[in-house]
């Protein structure tokens, strides 16, 4: 393959990853014992600490049990099955939640789903192992990212308990809190980007070294689409809407709690990809489930007209319009501001009109009849209707769908036709979304089970609902739009 210019960041990774690393890893240390100095950070030494058990539960355990287990076809799926028997039986985890219930606010809620996405990974090992084989490299780089954001909020405080851009030591906690899960699950995005561009360069034929800087690179699009997406939605509702006014220093907490984790498990993650040695197994992985994905598609893709992707397109906004004129008085106006940027962002960053067109009107269409038929659920929205919870979900579910929009781009040309191209966007895209979905789900639920954030168990369940369902249109999404943008049969 031949190889294409890398950037600043690019040629780091590729030929120096261990300056790279070591330099960064000092700079966090060096915070890290800065904050130490504060007493703040020791009052809420137990709540972090529970909350990084969780995510070694419900997320490094299941990562390195795909990954270590043997390629037997049966014993996966034997192991898999005992996992999900020990999530639904509750005398097997009864005696470690004793345990953990010091650390952890709800014990038996992350082990039960430490176990089920154990067994959910293991029984979708084909789907999940190319990419789990590298994933926990990506993870210590997002921990290390999260280290350096706890220590960067401490270090914004100004004096003693004494919060700056919040009333009371409790907001600005919980806003913290709400920060560094939302920052740590657009890592996870991100890594899971990196990952399937990494294995994507190395099985066309580029070295490990050049297709760790080629995808770091790469991923360049994707970060400005995170940062310009997340940043404004996550200060509404952590710094605006609590308090109403901004300081300096609560803007700098919030642009670092989104960017550091993001830029450092993308580089360093990256990293210590580029110095693994060079192994034919990613690339026969690699191949083997896109041979098993275009089988799939093949099955689909006679369903994927143009007549049949403009009706969905008239059909999903009739129904928008018709809940929209029964939910206007109370949908509340971070919803479809964090849509609307959305859109924006992908506007911007993927510099594409088109997709900024189809991911803001995607996201629209499933956020206006979901929320119609879920009826504004307390758990999502408090007592008070603050859709805090609910616009991180769709969100989250935004930054999950936004790589089909970009693999839509990148597979545009004038000689495809529109399934063609929805076909071939789709398929690029679906190892992405899967890993994604998980890891993104696999952090909130982390941060239900310790308590770190109460919502993130209901903001979970609905990420899902979202991603699944945009999933699910997209592909008609792209077909419709393909032929409104002039690429028919």
């Amino acid at each position: 393959m031949p190889t294409c210019r890398l950037g600043p960041i690019g040629r780091l990774v590729a030929n120096r990853p261990v300056i790279l690393t070591l330099l960064t890893c000092i700079g966090v240390a060096a915070l890290f014992a800065l904050a130490l100095r504060r007493d703040i950070l020791q009052e809420h030494a137990s709540t972090y600490f529970g909350y990084f058990i969780s995510l070694g539960v419900c997320i490094a355990a299941p990562a390195l049990i795909t990954a270590v287990t043997p390629g037997v076809r049966l014993i996966p799926a034997l192991i898999g099955s005992i996992a999900i028997v020990a999530a639904l039986s509750e005398p097997i985890w009864r005696n470690a939640v004793s345990g953990l219930s010091f650390y952890l606010a709800q014990p038996s809620i992350t082990l039960q789903s430490g176990f089920a996405l154990s067994g959910i990974a293991l029984l979708a090992r084909p789907a999940f192992r190319p990419g789990f084989r590298v994933f926990q490299l990506f993870f210590i780089a997002s921990v290390v990212g999260v280290i350096g954001v706890v220590a960067i909020s401490t270090l914004t405080q100004v004096d003693g308990n004494t919060p700056e851009f919040l009333d009371t030591a409790a907001d600005r906690q919980t806003a913290i809190n709400i920060q560094v899960v939302m920052g740590l699950a657009l890592a996870f995005c991100a890594s899971s980007w990196v990952i399937q561009r990494h294995i994507a360069f190395f099985a066309g034929g580029a070295g490990n070294a050049e297709a760790a800087g080629r995808s770091a690179s790469y991923a360049a699009p994707y970060i400005v689409f995170l940062a310009l997406s997340s940043i404004p939605v996550v200060g509404l509702h952590t710094i605006i809407y609590p308090s109403y006014t901004v300081s300096a220093l609560g803007l700098l907490n919030l642009i670092a709690s989104i960017i550091v984790p993001c830029t450092m498990t993308i580089m360093l993650g990256a990293a210590g990809h580029s110095l693994l040695p060079d192994t034919e197994n990613s690339a026969f992985h690699f191949n083997r489930r896109n041979r098993t994905i275009r089988e799939l598609f093949d099955g689909v893709r006679p369903y994927l007209a143009s007549n049949i992707g403009l009706a969905a397109i008239a059909m999903a906004g009739i129904v928008t319009v018709a809940t929209a004129f029964d939910i206007v008085g109370t949908l509340y106006s971070g919803e479809l501001l964090t849509a609307s940027l959305l859109g924006f962002a992908a506007m911007l960053a993927f510099i594409s009109v088109r997709a900024g067109i189809i991911l803001g009107g995607l996201m629209i269409v499933l956020m206006m009849p979901l929320r119609w038929l879920s009826g504004f659920p307390v758990e999502l929205y408090g007592e008070e209707g603050v859709s805090t919870a609910a616009s991180c979900a769709l969100l989250l579910s935004g930054a999950i769908l936004s790589p089909l929009v970009l693999e839509w781009r990148e597979a545009r040309d004038p000689w495809r036709k529109a399934r063609d191209v929805a076909t071939r966007a789709a398929m690029r895209s679906t190892p992405t979304f899967i890993l994604s979905l998980f890891f993104v789900t696999s952090g909130l639920l982390a941060a239900h089970g310790s308590g770190f954030w109460p919502p993130a168990g209901a903001v979970a369940r609905w990420v899902l609902l979202y991603s699944v369902t945009g999933y699910i249109l997209s592909p008609f999404w792209f077909v419709g739009f393909g032929a409104l943008f002039g690429r028919g049969e």
